[in-house]
């Protein structure tokens, strides 16, 4: 399949885009659910499933297209017919469409699937938004916007029921993966923020330094407690101005928007202004939304116009599964997806007894995963605009005791420092020793690892310029690799 969905495996031959994308806009259902609740689950299979397509086969308008379909293909083609009917096909298939996609990413209850729906034409009830499993895909309903394909994820930070150390560490782990999967599918990233706060801010930063092409970067605020324009006028003073610095700029006929030094553009919504269970008139969303969407919209269409790949999305899901997936597990695993495009799965062969799959060692910031390694040593590492600074405690070590390699690692790079030499640390005296914690923290070998959210020019350790080893302490300087702003899209894997 080379195409968004391949009909043909649903006994739909004869479906076309705009069949599909017809029937579509007065459905309320996803277009493609892959039901990713738990890394874990991958043993025994991530369920894909196509919500759309099978109420549409359900639906009173199948049975007379299914009609069509068996008529058109009882009639044997003749030969002036065969190049049609060729073309027919790869338009079926979608091998002539190219669309740009976006996801929607977000902390907790941040009105992310509300502000998807918004821009890809959706009408949709309020409880729509309460079952959103896994990564789930739209198409969009809207003429506008029919080039765009929609991410929306469960968000960050969601509350895990009868919780233990185990659930929260699944919890956490899936939700990290999921994230990092949408941002390596996604052309555009719209992070959703309601009120702005601290843990917002970290989470904008990290997605910042994992999606590098920060022209695609929107931030939409959706207010959607604030009815009024003064308070409306407020918010956007105080927390899209005032706390990252950006400047206000408004096309004619269009929304205003605010953008920063490194062009991450912000956006801003307020309370619905078709929310019909409102008692009070909602005048900042009035002004405010219909324009934002209309300028959102326009954004995501610039980009679909540059995007150039032919992808399958299920497709691409399970190759990024398989790539990635393995550091975070305690084994390595191979993921595949079956015939029918039903199922991802571990491609293992049921008879063969293997190790049951847990979670490595692994920690964790509001994006993905930072580290599989235990690490043996304290450590700090701190970033300006151009370098990322390592401070390590070495002491016991000399310069030359340290092993320091530099690894391609997935679409970054990692350091690693080791040492199997003890640490020489003198007993000054022969007194009988009361307590002693160098024995379970310096006498272990040193090994410390660390990947970087961006590139870093240096292939190896010679060429890291400026290291020292001074009272116990490594410093490290690295450099980042600088990234062409003029690029349009991020490369899909």
């Amino acid at each position: 399949m080379s195409g968004w969905i391949d009909f043909e495996k649903f006994g739909l031959e004869g479906l076309t885009l705009n069949n599909y994308r017809n029937y579509s806009k007065n459905s309320e259902c996803y277009d493609i659910v892959v039901k990713i609740n738990s890394i874990l689950d991958i043993s025994k299979g991530w369920e894909v499933s196509y919500p759309l397509i099978e109420q549409f086969k359900k639906s009173k308008e199948f049975p007379s297209f299914l009609a069509k379909i068996q008529t058109f293909l009882s009639n044997k083609p003749s030969s002036a017919d065969e190049a049609e009917i060729a073309n027919k096909k790869k338009e079926i298939k979608g091998e002539n469409n190219r669309r740009a996609v976006v996801s929607v990413l977000g902390l907790y209850n941040k009105g992310k699937s509300y502000v998807l729906s918004r821009i890809l034409g959706l009408k949709l009830l309020s409880s729509f938004f309460e079952h959103t499993e896994g990564l789930s895909i739209l198409l969009s309903r809207a003429d506008v916007t029919e080039v765009l394909i929609g991410l929306d994820t469960k968000g960050s930070q969601k509350p895990v029921k009868n919780c233990d150390e185990a659930k929260m560490k699944d919890s956490e782990a899936t939700e990290r993966f999921l994230q990092t999967l949408s941002l390596n599918l996604s052309d555009i990233v719209l992070i959703v923020v309601d009120r702005l706060t601290r843990d917002d801010q970290l989470y904008i930063k990290q997605i910042k330094q994992t999606f590098r092409n920060k022209e695609n970067i929107i931030i939409v605020h959706n207010l959607s407690h604030v009815k009024l324009n003064k308070d409306l006028e407020k918010v956007i003073k105080e927390e899209i101005v005032g706390c990252f610095d950006c400047q206000v700029k408004q096309l004619k006929d269009s929304a205003p928007y605010w953008y920063e030094n490194d062009r991450t553009r912000h956006v801003v919504m307020a309370c619905d202004d078709k929310d019909s269970e409102s008692k009070i008139y909602s005048e900042a969303g009035a002004k405010m939304n219909q324009p934002t969407i209309e300028l959102l919209q326009s954004w995501l269409l610039s980009a679909a116009s540059t995007s150039l790949e032919r992808f399958n999305l299920v497709d691409n899901i399970t190759k990024f599964s398989n790539k990635v997936i393995s550091n975070y597990l305690n084994q390595k695993v191979e993921v595949v997806l079956n015939t029918e495009e039903t199922l991802i799965k571990t491609n293992q062969d049921p008879c063969i007894p293997c190790e049951e799959l847990k979670y490595a060692d692994i920690r964790f910031n509001l994006v993905g995963l930072i580290s599989e390694n235990p690490n043996t040593s304290l450590s700090r590492v701190s970033e300006d605009q151009d370098h990322y600074y390592v401070s390590l405690e070495c002491y016991g070590y000399e310069i030359e005791d340290l092993d320091i390699k530099i690894e391609i690692v997935n679409s970054t790079k990692k350091i690693i420092i080791k040492s199997d030499i003890q640490r020489k640390i003198e007993n000054r005296n022969t007194t009988n020793i009361l307590r002693d914690e160098f024995k379970t923290t310096h006498t272990r070998p040193l090994e410390w690892s660390f990947e970087f959210p961006i590139l870093i020019i240096e292939q190896d350790a010679e060429e890291i310029k400026d290291f020292d080893l001074t009272n116990g302490l490594l410093h490290l300087t690295l450099t980042k690799k600088k990234v062409n702003n003029s690029s349009k899209l991020q490369k899909r894997n």
